[in-house]
């Protein structure tokens, strides 16, 4: 029962003034609504301007004047979205006080929220609606469960998180593989796909590629290192040379099935595709590296290769060599290509993500998984399509996120919290928790250690 009152939008009132909660700084609602207004103005355009301008290089070419006439109207009218978003919670929180005599469980963060972000969306271009659902449901989401968490109703376990990254990865791989992807042909997500697994079986599959034949012949062999190159380069040239050699062996190996649709060996294409993606994790883990921890990089360059680059290289390594090595066993004992054969390579491929287990990516691949499912079930007229779905969405895990952030920092990811501090200029941090502690959530106490962890403050000294 206790955890049921915590939930229950009656159970508690506040019947203090807007003014001992949500601008303490102020006493006037309009100005506070303005002063937010305009540093949120600010931010979403400075946040906003960077999108698009990088928008404009990726199109690869000079823009004309109607390229940014259309870049500056875009520009404006998600600048005054976010905007919106952000001014529109003090105008409702203040206004449903006035409206209702108190503040209870949902009044103080939710309802506001959820409809200053009805407000807000209609001012996106409907063509961004879908991606700014995803990516709040996504971070929504996370701090949904860290709230059901806290009240005991959940709880998390790190296989849990492997089994629903496995179940969405095998869904998404056997919509690749079966031809759906062709359906979203603006999907990335598929382009990732095709990276780690490879896309000639899939290609295949659907009559488009056929295999080539192995350039084994001496007159098409790579030319190997020479003694001057070794003795000038030592011991990096051995290895580079007997690497060479070595993967040279296994793809003149005979390709044990026929259903295989890879040119080489079974073992040639395993070991390729594994060592190849190992070395794109540790690569971009040293990049992340070099870009987030420049300084401690600088000081002790040993801390470049610790344990923790190689996570990321493990994973994806160790993925591509199950789900490959796992295919062409089951193509060699059924003797046929299935697609249905996706599942138990792809469930066994995702065990290696706890060497890099990240909620966010599992989140993610969730919510992907989910979309693509319902549009693909739409196409093929399975069920019908929800009006607004994507703006009912957003609006929702908008109100979660400013629940979690007023009323539980705790479960707020600390990016998105950093992400709030700038748009409302600390205000946030700023807006009195002391009357919240009565929901008996701690909410004070909460805030103060996300700011020792974030190594913010609060400030109350605005003009407006």
């Amino acid at each position: 029962m206790g955890v049921l009152s915590k939930l229950s939008p009656s159970s508690m009132t506040i019947t203090g003034d807007c003014v001992d909660y949500i601008h303490p700084w102020i006493k006037s609602c309009p100005k506070a609504s303005i002063g937010m207004c305009v540093c949120a103005f600010k931010d979403s355009l400075r946040i906003y301007s960077t999108v698009y301008f990088i928008s404009l290089l990726m199109r690869k070419r000079i823009p004309t004047a109607s390229d940014l006439k259309h870049t500056l109207y875009g520009l404006l009218r998600s600048t005054w979205f976010l905007t919106t978003a952000a001014y529109g919670f003090p105008v409702f929180g203040c206004a449903l006080r006035k409206l209702i005599g108190n503040f209870n469980f949902l009044t103080v963060a939710f309802v506001p929220a959820f409809l200053a972000s009805i407000l807000a969306i209609s001012f996106e271009r409907p063509s961004r609606r879908p991606l700014l659902a995803l990516y709040v449901a996504n971070v929504g989401s996370e701090s949904l469960w860290k709230i059901l968490e806290a009240r005991n109703l959940v709880r998390s376990s790190n296989n849990r998180l492997i089994a629903l990254f496995g179940v969405c990865a095998s869904l998404l791989t056997f919509y690749y593989k079966k031809g759906y992807h062709l359906k979203f042909r603006k999907e990335p997500l598929f382009d990732v796909l095709k990276f780690i697994i490879g896309d000639i079986g899939i290609e295949r599959q659907l009559g488009t590629v056929q295999p080539q034949p192995s350039h084994t012949e001496s007159g098409n062999r790579k030319k190997l290192p020479g003694p001057k190159f070794i003795v000038q380069y030592g011991v990096i040239a051995y290895l580079v040379k007997y690497y060479v050699q070595l993967m040279e062996k296994l793809k003149k190996l005979p390709v044990r099935n026929k259903c295989c649709p890879h040119n080489h060996s079974c073992v040639y294409y395993c070991i390729d595709g594994s060592i190849k993606l190992f070395g794109t994790g540790v690569g971009i883990q040293l990049a992340l590296k070099l870009v987030f921890q420049m300084k401690r990089v600088l000081k002790n360059p040993k801390s470049l290769f610790t344990r923790d680059t190689m996570k990321i290289g493990m994973f994806l390594g160790g993925f591509s060599a199950i789900f490959r090595t796992v295919s062409c066993l089951l193509r060699s004992i059924t003797g046929k290509d299935c697609p249905y054969q996706i599942f138990p390579a792809v469930l066994l491929a995702s065990t290696t993500l706890k060497y890099n287990l990240d909620t966010s990516i599992v989140l993610y691949l969730m919510w992907k998984c989910l979309q693509l499912s319902f549009q693909l079930g739409q196409s093929k007229g399975y069920w019908k399509g929800i009006p607004r779905f994507y703006e009912l969405l957003y609006c929702f895990f908008t109100a979660i996120l400013f629940h979690s952030a007023l009323m539980e920092p705790n479960t707020i990811r600390t990016s998105y919290w950093r992400f709030l501090m700038n748009l409302s200029g600390g205000r946030v941090a700023a807006m009195d928790r002391k009357p919240l502690d009565g929901f008996g959530l701690e909410t004070s106490k909460q805030l103060m250690g996300v700011l020792e962890r974030t190594h913010g403050k609060i400030q109350r000294d605005y003009v407006w």
